[in-house]
Formats: structure tokens, sequence, C-alpha cells
């Protein structure tokens, strides 16, 4: 992935919803803390620990995606619940210091929530610039809302607005 100056080895998904998602951040519960996660930050190389949060710092790279997996993860680490979000386009460049509206939502994995219902989390992302979180949320204020380092942090506890995500270690795959 990138020039071979920057080269990463990374984790992907081939299953989940067609497969080709590559992870670009994982939270690890109980492990809060501000700083060193988000789009642009990276703070692990290879290999993986997934005992701790992980931030693949995608948006240093030359590739573009136009589709995110937001959910959350079984205790195996494996998807618990996902849901697909169109992005806007070129949301790393668009979006660094404001929030940007999502183009759909879609559950495309677990039973907790409803398949119709689109959680309102999501309407937004960005605040790509952001050090402290991935960016998602109802309205387009900034705030702690997003992948923290530990948990979502969704604003709701339902499926609703919050896609029942909200205080569970979670993760974020892109393709």
């Amino acid at each position: 992935m990138g020039p071979s100056d920057r080269a990463r080895v990374v984790w992907c998904d081939m299953e989940v919803d067609g497969g080709g998602l590559t992870l670009v951040a994982w939270s690890y519960d109980g492990t809060p803390g501000g700083g060193g996660f988000g789009w642009d930050v990276t703070t692990q190389t290879t290999p993986i620990d997934f005992s701790a949060p992980y931030s693949l710092g995608i948006g240093r790279f030359p590739i573009t995606f136009t589709e995110a997996l937001v959910g959350t993860r079984s205790n195996e680490n494996m998807w618990d619940l996902a849901y697909k979000i169109t992005l806007p386009d070129d949301f790393l460049g668009s979006c660094q210091q404001s929030a940007c509206a999502t183009k759909d939502i879609e559950l495309v994995f677990g039973t907790r929530c409803d398949s119709t219902v689109r959680p309102t989390a999501f309407r937004f992302v960005g605040y790509t610039a952001d050090t402290n979180r991935f960016f998602f949320r109802d309205a387009m204020s900034s705030g702690g809302y997003g992948l923290l380092t530990d948990v979502w942090e969704t604003g709701a506890d339902n499926c609703s607005q919050g896609g029942d995500m909200r205080n569970r270690a979670g993760l974020i795959m892109v393709r």
C-alpha cells in the first residue's frame, strides 16, 4: 500500500460484505486516553497488536476509498455489528477541519438492530486532521464523538441513534 518507502503490512477482511476491506482503526476497551488516534495518525507498525488501540494513518497514503465499515467486535475480535457508510468524495482532504455529510448508511452484519434502521450517529464524518478520534456524529459540530481509543461514543445507546455501538470496542475498515 502506498509508495515503497512508505509501504505497510495491513490487516484485511475478505469476507464481510464482499470483502476487500482494510483495517484503519481498532479501539481497545480499557485503554482510554487522548492523542495518537485518527485518520492521519499511525499508532503501531507491524505486526498489529490487537491488545492496544491501532490507527493505520491512512490519511498519509495516496489511496482512494469510498466506503467505510464501522462496527463493534466480539470477544473473538471478529465483527459483532457492522454498518457500511458511503463516504463523501475526497473526505480526507475536504473534511479536515469540518464535518461532511455521509451519503448512505446500511447494516451489513449483526442482528442487534433492525436492518431498516439508519443510525443518526453516522450522518456526518470528518475532522480528519483531529489526532484524538475518528469523528462520526449526528451533527456537524465537533465534540468527543466517534471512535475513541477505547470505545465508540455515539451519544445514544439505542439502534436508531447510536447504532447500538455506544461504549463498545470498535473498528473501522475502508475500501
